[in-house]
């Protein structure tokens, strides 16, 4: 289902803790989807990121999302470019035709450049209903 106001994130998914657009990160994300049921389908992905370069940090450099958090600029100088993985369970229910329910959880497992500037897990969950008129 396509969804103009809130479009999908084009491999993080909805519960995004890193942005998708940063040039300096890149990820492997194998995905499985199984639809047991017209009405149910069930989706697990595992994000694994890494940064390309430490000199032009992805997640907490100027241009990360955590630009501003109190690990800023800290994982620049962190070694190594392993930033971590997102296992990621979604299931959407569309019991009618015009209403939808989906849910996904995430957990952002740190990996050591995150952990080496004192960043740890973190859990993220989205929970959304739709109703089309």
């Amino acid at each position: 289902m396509f969804d103009q106001q809130f479009i999908r994130q084009p491999y993080i998914g909805e519960v995004v803790n890193t942005a998708p657009t940063l040039t300096n990160l890149y990820d492997v994300a194998p995905r499985i989807k199984v639809s047991p049921s017209a009405t149910l389908s069930m989706e697990f992905s595992w994000t694994f990121w890494w940064r390309y370069s430490s000199a032009d940090d992805g997640v907490y450099g100027p241009q990360g999302p955590y630009n501003s958090a109190p690990l800023a600029g800290t994982t620049a100088n962190a070694r190594g470019n392993y930033i971590g993985s997102q296992p990621q369970p979604d299931v959407r229910w569309t019991p009618i035709a015009h209403v939808a329910f989906d849910g996904e959880i995430g957990q952002m497992v740190a990996g050591p450049v995150v952990k080496n500037a004192g960043g740890q897990n973190d859990t993220y969950a989205f929970v959304q209903v739709t109703l089309q008129f």
